[in-house]
């Protein structure tokens, strides 16, 4: 056992019979060691800031690029994940919820439909009257005034 271990132990009766010196030096000594704690914690905390940081932005990235895949138009990417909270569609192991996600970018295309891709019923070649010679019946322009 250390001299500061002894120090640690010693019962109240113990330090009230020490000089005024020594006290006045386990006090610094005290004081010293907590500051090294505290500043090993500030550390430790901005540490945990940056991993935190860095974590949400590959779970973002990571929604960024399914909301991609899900017809989301590039420019309404960041409005969509300002409209949804990425943190909620994550799995337990930190992974985005693809169901979750997907569930969400349908409510949202119900309610926002512009940040989306619009769907088309009929392709280019519908319109153009042009054949690919595989039986396909091109549209006319009552077909197209019609829709």
């Amino acid at each position: 056992m250390n001299n500061n271990d002894s120090n640690d132990e010693m019962a109240d009766d113990q330090l009230a019979q020490l000089p005024a010196e020594r006290l006045a030096q386990m006090l610094r000594e005290k004081r010293k060691s907590e500051g090294n704690y505290r500043t090993q914690l500030r550390e430790a905390e901005a540490e945990r800031d940056r991993l935190s940081e860095a974590v949400s932005g590959y779970q973002r990235a990571s929604f960024d690029e399914f909301a991609r895949g899900r017809k989301v138009l590039d420019s309404a990417v960041e409005d969509v994940a300002e409209k949804v909270n990425v943190a909620e569609l994550l799995g337990d192991d930190g992974q985005l919820d693809e169901e979750r996600a997907g569930e969400a970018l349908e409510s949202l295309r119900s309610s926002k439909p512009h940040f989306f891709e619009a769907a088309s019923t009929r392709s280019s070649a519908d319109f153009t009257g042009s054949t690919s010679g595989q039986g396909e019946e091109s549209a006319s322009w009552g077909d197209i005034l019609s829709t």
